[in-house]
């Protein structure tokens, strides 16, 4: 009777163990099909992408929707300046290079940081001339895409003039 028991609780963990094995071999691998592109990495299934890159599969440089002409429209503490065109090129995939920023204020090009749909230009001097800038705007897709701006303009006395600007591509 005793060689039964055993027998039939040998049996039990036999078939209880290859169940588990069965059932865990039919767990599939939800990154098996997914190629992530630019050192994006698979993470249950979906691809998760580096700064500078998006898309399902990584595959599209997030600089690529900023680059271009942009219809300028800036406001000085609230004032309205002239309409102007802006140029945005790539610089690397997480910094852009801004032309005729501010109505031109600068001769060189003003750099801006893109993380997702954030631009932040860190305090810099275009010119060297004592002239900065610095500030944030955020990326808006639609037709037309919007950037919205909040940006200061510091002159070598350190005075400090703000300005909010709406951009239309």
């Amino acid at each position: 009777m005793k060689s039964i028991k055993n027998l039939a609780f040998t049996a039990f963990l036999t078939i209880g163990t290859l169940g588990t094995a069965m059932l865990a071999s039919c767990n599939s691998d939800e990154c098996k099909d997914v190629v992530c592109q630019n050192g994006g990495t698979c993470v249950g299934g979906n691809c998760v992408c580096p700064s500078g890159y998006e898309g399902v599969n990584c595959e599209t440089e997030s600089a690529a929707k900023y680059v271009g002409s942009w219809t300028a429209a800036d406001k000085e503490e609230g004032s309205a300046i002239p309409s102007y065109t802006a140029t945005i090129t790539k610089n690397t995939v997480t910094v852009l290079n801004i032309g005729e920023f501010s109505n031109g204020f600068f001769d060189n090009d003003v750099q801006a940081t893109l993380n997702g749909t954030t631009l932040s230009i860190a305090s810099q001097e275009p010119d060297n001339d004592g002239y900065s800038v610095s500030g944030n705007a955020t990326y808006t897709a639609g037709t037309p895409a919007t950037i919205e701006w909040t940006y200061k303009l510091t002159d070598p006395s350190n005075d400090v003039l703000n300005y909010t600007g709406t951009w239309t591509k």
